[in-house]
C-alpha cells in the first residue's frame, strides 16, 4: 500500500469535525460555522450565525430512507441537537435541547441520543421524539465518561476521579444490555470496535486488543512514541492517528505498514471512504489521504500528465518515486512554506523528449525570489541583456558565449553595447533559453524546487531522485554532452553512464583567467556550437 496527500482545506475555518455525505462525497464542516464543500473541496455554502458553535456531526438514516441519507445532526456545545439536509444545505429543526447537565453524548446511525446524566445512561428516539429506555449504571459525579458508538453497539468508558483505571462496558444499543465489561488497569484515549475486537489506545503508543467474547485481552503492541487519537478501519487495514500528527496504518494484528506525517498537530479525526481516508488536524485543517495500490498505473499516468511530462520519462516515475515527490510537495503546502517554482513549472525541463536531447546543462536550484524561476535552469524571462536583473552567471554565460563566437575577450558592458548596436546578435534572455532547449538542449537544476529566500533548501530532497533521473537519462540517450559548471554540478558526474562530460568552474564566481578552471576559459560552448547554435538563432543545415 502507498498513500499520497492531496490538497485539502485550509485551517481558516476553524473545523472541529466533519463527515462525508454518503450520497455524493461532499464534506461538510462544523465548528464556528455550518460549512459544505464539494468532494473536490469547492466551498457551495456557508452558514454562519445560524447555531452556536458545533462540535460534532452525524449521519443518520432515518426509517422510510432505504438507501443512501441526506439526514445528518449536529451537536453544538450546550447538547443541543439540530437535525440538517445535506441535499437542500439547511438547518431544519431542533431535536433535542436536554435541559440539564449532560456527562457525555453521542448520537446513533438510526438517530439515537445516548447520554449520561447523573448514575443513568438514556436512549432517547429523535424520530419517534420520545425516551427509550434508561439503566443505571455505576458511576459517580466527579468520574470522567465517554461515550463511543459502532455498528450498533455502544461502548462506555468510565474513569474513576484520579485514578488510571477504565471500567469498560459494551451495550446493544436496542435494549441497553451487557455484552462484554471488563476493566483495564491503565487509561485509554480511544476506543474502537472492530467485529468481536474492542482496540484500546494507551497515552504511550501502545494499542490492545480484547475479546469481548472472552472478556480477555488477547493481544497488544507499541506502534508509536506519541498517544493514539483517533481509530478508522477499512474491510482491510486500521488506521491510527497520533498526537504528533503520523498516521500510522496496520493490519487487524496490528503489524505496521506505513507511516506518514501528516501535520504537525495532533490528528484529530479520521474518516474512511471510497478509497480514501480524511485526516482532520487539532487546528481544523482537512487532508484527503489517496489510498492506492503498488501496481496502479493509473496513479503515475496521472501525476506525467498534471504536470506534461513526457512519455519517455514514464519508466523513471514509479509509484514509489511519485508519491514520494506529491507527499514532499503537500506537506509544504501544509507548513505554510512558499516555494519556487510554481507547481505547474517544477518538471517544466522534462516536456520535451529524452530522444531529441543533444546537450544537458546541470543547474543547483531555481532562483529563490518570487517570480523569477521559470523550471528551466539558469533562464530568466527578460528582454534584454542589459537588464539590471541579469544575474553574475548569466553575465558570464554571455561574456564565455561572446568569445567562443568571436575569439575575443571584451568586458560585459562592450558586449552588451554591440547587442545595442545590432554588432552582436543573439536572441534575448526571455527568447534564448526556449531556442536551445527546441535545439536539443536540457536544462536540468538538480534541484527541482526551493524554499523561497532559502537558497539550497531543498537539495536533500531532491539529491537522489536527480541521480536517478541523469542514470535514466544517460541511459535512454547516449549521445549526450554534459556541461558540469562547478563543484555541486560535479558530483553527479558519476551517475552518467553514456555521453561526452565537459567541467570547468561555475558562471556565479569567475574572472581569474590564470585559473585553467575558470568558466571563462571554458570550452562549453566552442566544442558544441556544431550541434547547437547558442546565439539561439535557427541553425544552418
Amino acid at each position: 500500500m502507498e498513500v499520497i496527500l492531496k490538497e485539502g482545506i485550509d485551517s481558516k475555518y476553524k473545523i472541529k469535525d466533519f463527515a462525508i455525505s454518503p450520497l455524493n462525497e461532499d464534506i461538510i464542516t462544523v465548528g464556528e460555522d455550518l460549512i459544505f464543500f464539494t468532494k473536490d473541496l469547492k466551498l457551495k455554502k456557508k452558514l454562519t450565525k445560524k447555531i452556536d458553535s458545533c462540535d460534532l456531526i452525524k449521519y443518520i438514516k432515518e426509517e422510510n430512507q432505504f438507501f443512501a441519507s441526506s439526514t445528518f445532526y449536529i451537536i453544538n456545545s450546550n447538547n443541543k441537537i439540530y437535525k440538517c439536509d445535506s441535499s437542500n444545505m439547511k438547518i431544519l429543526n431542533e431535536v433535542f435541547d436536554p435541559n440539564m447537565v449532560i456527562n457525555s453524548i453521542n448520537v446513533s446511525l438510526n438517530g439515537l441520543v445516548i447520554y449520561i446524566n447523573n448514575s443513568k445512561i438514556y436512549c432517547y428516539d429523535t424520530l419517534s421524539k420520545k425516551l427509550k429506555i434508561s439503566k443505571e449504571i455505576n458511576i459517580e459525579k466527579n468520574d470522567v465518561s465517554s461515550i463511543y458508538i459502532k455498528d450498533e453497539k455502544l461502548i462506555l468508558k468510565v474513569r474513576k476521579y484520579k485514578e488510571e483505571k477504565n471500567q469498560i462496558t459494551v451495550f446493544k444499543l436496542e435494549d441497553l444490555s451487557v455484552i462484554s465489561s471488563f476493566q483495564t488497569n491503565t487509561n485509554n484515549l480511544y476506543l474502537f470496535l472492530r467485529g468481536i475486537n474492542l482496540y484500546l489506545a494507551k497515552s504511550d503508543g501502545v494499542v490492545e486488543i480484547w475479546d469481548l467474547i472472552l472478556n480477555e485481552l488477547y493481544d497488544f503492541k507499541k506502534i508509536s512514541n506519541s498517544r493514539i487519537t483517533y481509530i478508522e478501519n477499512d474491510d482491510e487495514w486500521i488506521y491510527f492517528g497520533t498526537s504528533s500528527g503520523e498516521l500510522i496504518i496496520t493490519t487487524d494484528k496490528l503489524d505496521v505498514l506505513k507511516r506518514v506525517k501528516i501535520f504537525k498537530q495532533e490528528i484529530k479525526k479520521l474518516v474512511y471512504s471510497e478509497d480514501k481516508l480524511y485526516a482532520l488536524s487539532q487546528n481544523g485543517q482537512i487532508v484527503p489521504i489517496v489510498l492506492i495500490d503498488e501496481d496502479d498505473k493509473n496513479v503515475v499516468n496521472r501525476f506525467m500528465k498534471s504536470y506534461n511530462i513526457n512519455k519517455e520519462y514514464e519508466g523513471f516515475f514509479t509509484i514509489k518515486r511519485v508519491i514520494e515527490i506529491e507527499n514532499f510537495l503537500k506537506k509544504l503546502k501544509l507548513k505554510g512554506i512558499r516555494y519556487a517554482p510554481s507547481n505547474d513549472l517544477i518538471f517544466k525541463a522534462l516536456e520535451t523528449s529524452i530522444s531529441d536531447k543533444k546537450v544537458c546543462i546541470l543547474g543547483k536550484d531555481p532562483y529563490f525570489q518570487p517570480n523569477v524561476a521559470t523550471g528551466l535552469a539558469f533562464e530568466v524571462r527578460k528582454k534584454s541583456w542589459a537588464s539590471v536583473e541579469i544575474n553574475a552567471s548569466l553575465r558570464n554565460i554571455l561574456k564565455l558565449i561572446y568569445y567562443s563566437y568571436t575569439n575575443d575577450r571584451k568586458e560585459i558592458r562592450e558586449i552588451r553595447d554591440e547587442i545595442d548596436k545590432g554588432k552582436f546578435k543573439i536572441l534575448p534572455p526571455d527568447k534564448i533559453f526556449s531556442s536551445w532547449e527546441k535545439q536539443g538542449v536540457l536544462l536540468l537544476n538538480t534541484g527541482l524546487t526551493v524554499e523561497l529566500n532559502n537558497a539550497g533548501s531543498h537539495i536533500y530532497f531532491w539529491e537522489k531522485i536527480t541521480k536517478d533521473l541523469i542514470k535514466y537519462i544517460s541511459s535512454k540517450n547516449k549521445n549526450i554532452t554534459y556541461l558540469l559548471w562547478g563543484k555541486e554540478a560535479q558530483n553527479y558526474e558519476k551517475e552518467i553512464q553514456n555521453g561526452n562530460i565537459i567541467k570547468h568552474n561555475h558562471p556565479a564566481i569567475c574572472g581569474k583567467l590564470d585559473n585553467a578552471n575558470d568558466f571563462l576559459n571554458g570550452e562549453s560552448f566552442i566544442k558544441t556550437m556544431n550541434i547547437i547554435n547558442w546565439l539561439g538563432e535557427e541553425k544552418n543545415e
